[in-house]
This record gives C-alpha cells, structure tokens and sequence, in this order.
C-alpha cells in the first residue's frame, strides 16, 4: 500500500526498537475513527498538555500505520507503558505537527479563479 505521507517522518525508539511516525490522510482518518472525534481540526489545548492514554494509543498506532501497514492496535497499545507515555506523545505530537501543512503566504493561490487577471 502506497502512503500518501503531508511531511517528514519522525523516528522514536521503543523498548529498543526504532519505530517510524508518519501521518498520512487515510492515517488521520483512522486515528479519528479510533479516538470517535474529529482531529483535522485540531487538537485541544488540554490534549497536548494532558492527553488521556487512549489517545495517545490511538495517534500512535494511527502514526505506525503508513510504514508499518499490518501493525495491530493492540501491538501499538502494548509499546505505550507509563514509563515512555510522555516521551511517545512528544514524537506523536511532532509527527502531527509535521503534517499540518505550511499555510500558503497570501496570494499565493494554486487555483486562481478563471476570468481573473
């Protein structure tokens, strides 16, 4: 399955194995299906300070999808201990931040409206 990555990934280590975080839509899409709200438009202030651990489950797993597509959820569950919970939502929250898109300076439209010089 081809991913469809917004930007960079970002790489944590995990019980001594090095994971790759990428968010793609389809990976956002299932992100939000798992934690049952919509994530497009944002995270809360009070989810990026104190994030309860199912959401971090679910960005993580959603996160491991486009490079590990046959990862489980359950899989992705048992790395989230509450030993490294702060250290992977520091990373999930960095591969999140890398997938929201640079927003485009002023006039800088890719589809200028026809009829218009």
């Amino acid at each position: 399955m081809k991913h469809n990555p917004i930007k960079q990934p970002v790489t944590i280590k995990v019980k001594g194995v090095d994971y790759t975080l990428l968010y793609d839509f389809e990976s956002i899409a299932t992100a939000e299906d798992i934690a049952g709200r919509s994530l497009l438009t944002g995270l809360s202030q009070r989810d990026i300070t104190s994030p309860s651990i199912s959401l971090v489950r679910a960005m993580l797993f959603a996160s491991l999808l486009p490079i590990q597509p046959n990862i489980t959820l359950e899989s992705a569950k048992a790395l989230v201990t509450k030993d490294n919970i702060v250290e992977i939502w520091i990373k999930v929250l960095e591969a999140w931040n890398n997938s929201n898109p640079d927003p485009q300076p002023a006039g800088d439209d890719e589809n200028p409206k026809s009829g218009q010089s």
